[in-house]
């Protein structure tokens, strides 16, 4: 199973969770990140053969990029077009390139199930990149309708430590069972995950088909859980 993790936030376990996963994704300057920590990102995911993504969010770093805002969409195709290609450009100096783009936050979210967000932020990405792999929630719109001309590849996302409702949706942050910070409670849903299924808060088994698993570096034991997880996801296959 491929696992993802969104990193360059300003954490400090960054170092320590990249041997862990397949992939990250870099947060380019919209919630955190600066010049140096995208460097230092691409350099520590070099070191350890982990595919380089970008993380582009809503322009908002006192919020961390996780509150919806009203952008006029010129306005914002513009600002995730310069996130996605500032990261490009430092991922071009390091002698490599991006293997896909993960949007971040409110924006994750509000393109899932906005086709005119999610047109405008394809947009965004084929400015810089042309065709690439795009990660997004299961329940988008864009698996259902992609907007006309787009030939990005989707990939559907799961959450090894985030609770999910019996619709898909994640549990809103805040609301208890919205994170999953024992390791092996995260354990046993990455495998329910592998198994195309999830547990949800309202006590359904729910079916799910995912490309990649996901975990967030800013949660409490993220280094424990991507240890415990990142020992046995090469025994799993979608």
């Amino acid at each position: 199973m491929d696992i993802n993790c969104d990193l360059g936030e300003g954490m400090n376990n960054d170092a320590q969770i990249m041997p862990h996963i397949s992939r990250c994704n870099i947060a380019c300057g919209g919630h955190a990140g600066d010049a140096e920590i995208m460097n230092r990102s691409i350099e520590l995911a070099l070191e350890h053969g982990v595919a380089i993504g970008a993380h582009p969010s809503y322009p908002d770093r006192y919020n961390f990029g996780r509150k919806s805002m009203d952008m006029a969409p010129e306005v914002l195709k513009n600002t995730l077009s310069t996130q996605i290609h500032e990261l490009s450009r430092f991922a071009r100096q390091h002698g490599t390139q991006l293997s896909h783009v993960k949007p971040h936050g409110a924006l994750y979210h509000d393109l899932a199930s906005n086709s005119e967000l999610g047109r405008i932020f394809l947009d965004a990405v084929a400015e810089v990149l042309g065709e690439t792999v795009i990660i997004t929630a299961p329940y988008s719109v864009l698996f259902k309708a992609p907007p006309q001309g787009q030939k990005h590849t989707l990939w559907s996302e799961g959450f090894i430590d985030r609770g999910y409702h019996s619709d898909l949706r994640l549990v809103s942050r805040g609301q208890e069972g919205a994170i999953i910070d024992n390791p092996d409670h995260a354990y046993q849903q990455f495998l329910s995950l592998c198994n195309g299924q999830i547990n949800s808060l309202e006590g359904q088994t729910i079916p799910i088909l995912v490309n990649t698993c996901c975990l967030h570096s800013d949660h409490p034991n993220a280094l424990s859980i991507a240890q415990r997880i990142g020992q046995n996801s090469g025994n799993y296959e979608v």
